[in-house]
């Protein structure tokens, strides 16, 4: 593997992600497409938010008693409808990610560092 072809192939599985989500949603005005990951080095995944996801998150937690306004939850991947909405695109970038092994596994010594 080399860094040309891993690139290559979270490009690639990002586009297909994004076209899903901007296909199976034709009529929402999206306003972000982000790839996330974690703390830990984990391959990226798929985000994305639109105006109208953005407000069925503000109705989701007024709903539950609490005045989260849009001021919070704009940039919240994780309140997003949307949030690893195509995430089945990344299964190859996965597998790229633990060609040297599944990091996680390792003592937590090595781990750290």
């Amino acid at each position: 593997m080399t860094e040309d072809s891993l690139r290559d192939a979270i490009r690639e599985a990002a586009r297909q992600a994004f076209q899903a989500v901007r296909s199976a949603n034709p009529h929402e005005h999206f306003y972000y497409f982000a790839l996330v990951t974690t703390g830990d080095a984990l391959r990226p995944g798929p985000s994305a938010n639109s105006l109208e996801g953005l407000e069925r998150a503000i109705d989701r937690y007024r709903a539950k008693g609490s005045a989260c306004g849009a001021d919070v939850l704009r940039w919240s991947e994780a309140d997003s409808p949307y949030h690893l909405y195509g995430d089945e695109h990344f299964r190859d970038v996965e597998a790229l990610f633990l060609l040297g092994g599944d990091h996680r596994a390792l003592p937590v010594p090595a781990y750290e560092e």
